[in-house]
């Protein structure tokens, strides 16, 4: 659901040199040295989840570089062997969502 209404009357409205407009419905995706970065991190901090169910989410997985980079990253990780992973994305453009699926797959 998106909430454009509030922003009737300040189309002009500056933040940060771009228009609110334009960066409330902008897309703003996470570079990817930076994605890569951040898998490595979380999977640094992960217990073994050898063997279990693993629920994903991405409530606003973009063009899905977060969750590749993940999913890349975790294929040579010893804490996920035989584990079975479930992944759920969401993004409010319907268009993202297809690309970041197709992405992981």
């Amino acid at each position: 659901m998106q909430h454009n209404e509030h922003l009737v009357g300040h189309e002009q409205l500056l933040v940060g040199g771009k228009a609110l407009v334009a960066r409330a419905n902008g897309r703003f995706y996470t570079p990817e040295f930076l994605a890569e970065r951040l898998a490595q991190v979380l999977l640094a901090e992960l217990p073994s989840l050898t063997g279990r169910d693993i629920r994903l989410v991405d409530p606003f997985c973009g063009d899905g570089r977060l969750i590749e980079a993940f999913l890349r990253i975790s294929k040579s990780s010893a804490s996920f062997r035989g584990a079975r992973l479930y992944i759920s994305l969401w993004d409010n453009d319907p268009k993202a969502v297809e690309l970041a699926t197709e992405r992981v797959r």
